[in-house]
């Protein structure tokens, strides 16, 4: 898991460095797309593994909620893993 998570923090350091269309998939892009959809009223964390996104960590259902919407609406993404805890 901490593999994923060095390779998630290269490939966005990648994105940025090589200023990557906007359209591109790249785990950057969709981790952007997921943290400003919510209101960051907990800790989601995003793993992303070729078309698809695993959220995990807690958050406030609404937050929860919005996180997976962002994530179905990535281009590229085909699978949405939904682990967030949540108060409701």
């Amino acid at each position: 898991m901490i593999t994923r998570r060095i390779l998630a923090v290269a490939a966005l350091a990648a994105a940025f460095a090589i200023a990557a269309p906007v359209s591109a998939i790249t785990t950057g892009n969709v981790y952007q797309d997921i943290t400003s959809a919510t209101a960051g009223s907990g800790s989601i964390h995003v793993d992303v593994d070729g078309s698809t996104v695993t959220l995990f960590g807690y958050s406030e259902k609404t937050d929860a909620l919005a996180a997976e919407r962002a994530a179905r609406a990535a281009p590229g993404i085909d699978t949405v893993i939904n682990h967030i805890e949540s108060n409701s």
